[in-house]
């Protein structure tokens, strides 16, 4: 695999990927929050991608991350291989013995590396959907976006995503940018404000580039700075 290509995590090094299989081992809370949508192959090593599996599937069937010891014994009872078990074994000695510096920026890279990946996936989805013409499908739509943004993030503190949303809204508190179509302005108390990202959905044709054209001309009358890129 190509370190430059992004669609794995070998373009972030080695050692990087070490640091990764260190923290799914130890910090739990981490593991278990990312565990079921890593794809062993996002590993450029045969026994990283083994090792990944064995954290799957030991999860998977007893609820819980195993310990370097139990990964030992079962490196010792799958790998018949003598060569394969001690590379592998070396692999696991070496994750355990690497320093736990910069835990929380390997932890948050990550993080988004495999929330990247599930938009991808989330994209292919919703273009078939698109393609399909089913409007009503807006909702499934949707949730594959949520699901795919909400990667890596705490789900049981009951936190309110809507808590305070009449501050949020303010004006301000926001500071909106006009996006020059005005019913949608109207919808969104003047338009999108710094922070906030906005989505257009639409199958082919019906004009999403032309919306968007006209909402960066009016930003750019507004004295915005204003990139935009075409596909």
């Amino acid at each position: 695999m190509s370190k430059n290509d992004s669609s794995n995590l070998g373009y972030l090094g080695y050692s990087f990927q070490i640091k990764l299989l260190k923290q799914l081992v130890e910090d739990h809370k981490f593991s278990e929050s990312i565990i079921h949508i890593i794809d062993p192959n996002y590993f450029d090593n045969e026994y990283m991608k083994l090792m990944i599996v064995n954290l799957k599937n030991h999860l998977s069937k007893y609820e819980t991350i195993p310990t370097y010891e139990t990964l030992f014994n079962l490196i010792k009872v799958e790998i018949k291989r003598e060569i394969a078990r001690e590379s592998a074994t070396e692999l696991v000695k070496e994750v355990q013995g690497t320093d736990n510096k910069d835990c929380l920026h390997v932890q948050d890279v990550a993080i988004r590396f495999f929330k990247q990946q599930e938009l991808k996936k989330a994209t292919q989805k919703i273009q078939k959907i698109l393609d399909t013409g089913d409007f009503d499908r807006y909702d499934e739509c949707e949730e594959l976006i949520k699901q795919a943004i909400s990667v890596g993030t705490e789900t049981d503190e009951g936190v309110d995503v809507f808590h305070a949303i009449e501050d949020v809204l303010d004006e301000d508190y926001r500071n909106p940018i006009p996006t020059g179509l005005h019913g949608i302005d109207s919808l969104m108390g003047g338009g999108l404000a710094k922070g906030e990202l906005g989505v257009i959905l639409a199958a082919f044709g019906v004009g999403k580039t032309t919306i968007m054209t006209r909402m960066a001309n009016t930003a750019y009358l507004e004295g915005k700075n204003v990139v935009q890129i075409f596909s």
